[in-house]
């Protein structure tokens, strides 16, 4: 009769060699595919690699952080597709947290019109799925009308299928960077130095009640 320790022995080569067995097998699969791949690049006159990121796209965008043309090479365009995906995620981000804060706390208010108004929003945007509401958008502004036919909204906001248009400072870039690291510098000092942004009336007044100051 087998003793523990044989037991043991037995069942670690045994592991040993399902591992060793699934590893070449793993690189059997990609060995495989690597071949596959080269022989059909080889099949269609393709070349592998990133020399193409020194080509000329040739292809011409609406919006960009930096100086764009449409000559230039694939390495510059995926810089300036990762700028824009950082500055619309930073927007993203500073605007979510800014509603969700102000709907958070209307959730919490005590008059009945807000706080039943925030959980109506909450209730339907979580539990509607993320893509089908980017598909509804997506579809709702593909079926509006172009720039001439945009919904003019008190002659300040233009909203058509090419997006909203809104009036902008007419400051260069680092200006507006500089005003608005500015607004947020004196708020967070406003914040440390708990400086009150409005005050209540005054105690004893008419038709109040008498409150800590």
């Amino acid at each position: 009769m087998a003793t523990a320790e044989e037991l043991r022995r037995s069942a670690r080569r045994r592991s040993l060699t399902i591992q060793s067995a699934i590893v070449i097998l793993i690189v059997v699969a990609v060995w495989g595919a690597v071949s596959n791949a080269q022989y059909n690049l080889t099949r269609l006159n393709m070349t592998s690699g990133f020399s193409f990121l020194e080509r000329d796209t040739g292809w011409d965008y609406s919006f960009s952080l930096i100086e764009r043309s449409i000559s230039d090479r694939y390495y510059y365009t995926l810089f300036i597709g990762l700028l824009n995906t950082l500055f619309v995620g930073f927007i993203c981000i500073m605007t979510t947290t800014f509603f969700g804060f102000i709907i958070g706390t209307m959730r919490d208010a005590r008059h009945p019109a807000l706080n039943f108004a925030a959980n109506v929003y909450v209730q339907i945007f979580r539990n509607i799925p993320l893509i089908l509401q980017a598909v509804f958008l997506y579809a709702l502004l593909i079926h509006m009308g172009g720039p001439r036919q945009a919904l003019n909204i008190g002659d300040i906001a233009f909203l058509s299928g090419r997006g909203l248009m809104l009036p902008g400072l007419n400051v260069s870039p680092g200006v507006a960077v500089g005003l608005l690291l500015a607004c947020v510098g004196i708020a967070i000092g406003l914040i440390i130095a708990k400086v009150p942004l409005w005050r209540g009336a005054p105690c004893g007044s008419v038709g109040q009640s008498c409150c800590q100051c």
